[in-house]
């Protein structure tokens, strides 16, 4: 689980970067109009700035700004972010200790002007203090020296009476300044400064003489973010601290409730241990009969959540979809909310805006909508939207169509008895029903109408005629899917001889292949593979495992299994093998298997450029991917990406011969950006920088690191100024600003 700070942003010196807790409402009602674009993989989450609340330097009151003796100091400033030039003209501020004022003078007496520059002292009285703070004009850490620095960059306080100690740090020493600092808290309307104290109506923190800020209890959903400043012998540092609203508050603990819960019926239910298909239906399974959907118009919003879902258990879609998904995150499942337009009468609730859920098994995306298989009352357990293809909903119900190449086929519809796509489905579904009468007067499937060519195919294929007259009867759509009920009659000539087989079956490890020591070897002392067709893995009734791969060799079949029920000692059993115009006789049918998997990697990475990372503490054998990108090839340590993307990074082992995928590691990749307005120049000086940034003449290919609070002594051309790469920090955007001054 992730820290408060990470959830609700992500906050380093002068970036501003902001990651906010998500609030997807759809209320399933028609009272909301517009449907919202459901999420696809091609919108993949990355940081968000949607907090401006430090960008835009939305902490001060760009309006009110304290009047300079010299009205036209800055009339020549032009600012902006994004490659974009920003240039001030023979401009500098200095503090006159006469007339406590600010003033257009040379500051560099005041200001370190080297790398590692000296602490030299000075005196600043209250009012001086004050006009600094207020000065909207000058970059936040104008007046601060590199020796020295808050101990947080951003402090989070969740609702009424949180404490947090806020302390001057020596860099050098890494001890804390205890004496001589003097507090200060920042307000907006009225644009004050308060020392420790002194409140007004816009002070969401009470300020303690030591730097200890105790939070206040306030209504203000959209408050700002607050500043606190410390005063050093003449020096000045700023933080930043929010403190959330009553509401907010509440629903950040019921986020960390909600996800309490998830933990609990995992570790109740020892989910933690299956494997990831068994992972998905035992979630899916308690979440459609544990939560009960709420009908109460008055809960409209207050329905909309995890803590809905898993702590009242009483929910509407939203409710439903964002329970399924805390579940899927604790379990490292990937997942994803779906929202759109759904009319499927009383189980997507009162209205059409819906939202469900896709999941991820081997690669490939299936949906999931646990609020339309809720178990109402009495009902039994249904399984009608679970692990859905796109194609199952029709053209009325609405959303994002995903790329095909990117949806799962093999588990479609797992739970739906007789369901086909292809046709080698329907090849299996007559051998089925072959080996159950001897003979086929009728076959029942619930297809696609896209499909019904391949229904056919499979008819031609084993030469099955189609009863003269009523050929078929079409009982329509089954439920709200879209797919139809079809019976199909024969010729009662469909007939076969049946051939009599006596089938040997052992363990087997088939060392060339993934998951090859899953694998059970069929030999058959009538010489099988002459005789017979290849068989396919659905010809195969087994059970507490799946067929992964049905491999043909010279003295029979190997099977390849693969999604058993469990790790550890797992017992399977092949139940039957149908094919037409066959009966086998199977001996020795149930075996032990001690399935393992992969421990889950411990890698590191570290970010080298605008989209290059190296990976350690890696192998060959392991993949990677961003986002929900394909899964990649790892061929060694120190591994080297190019591509890499903000937002999520996954590692994992692959399957090999003995052993099943790892668990995925992830990485949070954060592209963060230089706030806004901060980054300003003085003739040959560039001010607002920090030891985390660095800097380049836009015609240099080399990037310098930066050591102190400003450049000094610049020549004249355009800057590029960026936060450096730092372990999961990919460098930001590029700040390019023009110095016109040249002093040498």
């Amino acid at each position: 689980m992730k820290s408060k700070s990470q959830k609700r942003l992500l906050f380093i010196t002068l970036i501003g970067s902001i990651t906010t807790i998500g609030s997807t409402v759809v209320s399933c009602s028609n009272s909301l109009s517009k449907h919202n674009s459901s999420q696809s993989f091609k919108n993949i989450p990355t940081i968000s700035n949607s907090l401006n609340k430090i960008n835009n330097r939305n902490i001060n009151n760009n309006s009110n700004k304290i009047s300079h003796t010299n009205s036209n100091s800055y009339k020549n400033k032009t600012t902006n972010i994004n490659n974009q030039n920003i240039n001030v003209s023979n401009s500098s501020i200095f503090v006159n200790n006469q007339t406590n004022t600010l003033n257009n003078r040379d500051f560099t007496n005041f200001y370190p002007t080297k790398d590692f520059e000296e602490f030299i002292p000075k005196t600043l009285t209250e009012e001086q203090i004050k006009q600094i703070i207020l000065n909207n004009s000058l970059s936040l850490n104008h007046f601060s020296h590199p020796k020295f620095k808050i101990n947080s960059s951003f402090v989070f306080l969740e609702g009424k009476d949180k404490k947090a100690q806020l302390k001057l740090i020596d860099l050098e020493t890494n001890k804390e300044i205890k004496e001589n600092v003097r507090w200060y808290q920042r307000t907006k309307y009225p644009d004050d400064v308060l020392k420790p104290g002194q409140t007004n109506e816009s002070s969401q923190l009470e300020l303690k003489d030591d730097g200890t800020i105790i939070s206040k209890n306030h209504t203000n959903d959209n408050a700002q973010v607050s500043q606190i400043w410390a005063e050093y012998k003449g020096y000045l540092y700023s933080t930043f601290v929010e403190v959330l609203s009553e509401n907010n508050a509440k629903s950040v603990d019921e986020e960390n409730q909600a996800r309490q819960e998830a933990k609990k019926i995992i570790k109740e239910n020892n989910w933690q241990n299956l494997p990831v298909l068994e992972q998905i239906t035992k979630a899916y399974e308690w979440v459609t009969t544990n939560i009960k959907y709420d009908w109460n118009l008055e809960n409209l919003f207050s329905n909309q959540s995890a803590y809905s879902g898993l702590v009242l258990k009483n929910t509407v879609c939203t409710g439903y979809a964002k329970a399924f998904k805390m579940i899927m995150d604790e379990l490292n499942i990937p997942s994803r909310i779906i929202t759109g337009t759904a009319r499927f009468g009383n189980l997507t609730g009162r209205g059409s805006r819906h939202a469900w859920n896709m999941v991820e098994i081997d690669g490939k995306w299936y949906h999931v909508d646990p609020t339309s298989d809720r178990a109402e009352k009495d009902q039994k357990q249904e399984y009608r939207f679970f692990l859905l293809h796109d194609d199952d909903y029709d053209d009325n119900t609405l959303f994002f169509r995903n790329d095909k190449e990117k949806l799962g086929s093999r588990f479609r519809n797992l739970k739906i008895d007789k369901f086909v796509e292809t046709k080698e489905d329907v090849l299996a579904l007559i051998d089925k029903e072959f080996q159950k009468n001897k003979k086929l007067t009728s076959l029942e499937v619930n297809v696609n109408p896209k499909n019904f060519k391949e229904v056919n195919k499979a008819f031609e294929e084993r030469n099955i005629k189609l009863k003269e007259g009523q050929s078929f009867k079409d009982f329509g759509r089954v439920g709200w899917a879209n797919y139809k009920k079809i019976v199909y009659y024969f010729d009662t000539n469909n007939t076969n001889e049946i051939k009599e087989v006596d089938v040997e079956l052992s363990k087997h490890n088939e060392s060339s292949e993934s998951m090859g020591e899953y694998a059970i070897k069929i030999k058959s002392k009538t010489n099988i593979n002459e005789n017979l067709p290849d068989l396919q893995p659905k010809n195969f009734v087994i059970k507490n495992a799946f067929v992964n791969k049905v491999k043909k060799v010279d003295d029979g079949y190997v099977l390849i299994l693969d999604h058993f029920n469990n790790f550890g000692d797992v017992e399977i059993k092949i139940e039957s093998i149908t094919r037409q115009g066959f009966n086998f006789k199977l001996t020795n049918n149930t075996f032990e298997f001690n399935v393992r998997k992969h421990d889950k990697p411990s890698a590191m990475l570290q970010t080298t450029s605008d989209h290059g990372v190296i990976l350690t503490n890696v192998n060959a054998g392991m993949e990677y991917r961003s986002n929900y990108d394909q899964w990649k090839d790892i061929t060694s340590d120190n591994f080297k990406i190019d591509d890499i993307k903000p937002g999520s990074f996954s590692i994992r082992w692959k399957n090999t011969n003995n052993k099943f995928s790892s668990d995925i590691q992830t990485f949070e990749i954060i592209k963060p950006s230089i706030i806004s307005d901060e980054i300003k120049v003085y003739s040959d000086m560039i001010t607002g920088v920090n030891n985390m940034m660095e800097y380049r003449l836009k015609e240099d290919q080399n990037w310098i690191p930066i050591k102190a609070n400003k450049l000094v002594k610049l020549k004249r051309g355009i800057y590029q100024i960026r936060i450096k790469p730092n372990q999961t920090n990919l460098p930001s955007e590029i700040q390019e600003v023009n110095v016109i001054n040249d002093m040498n």
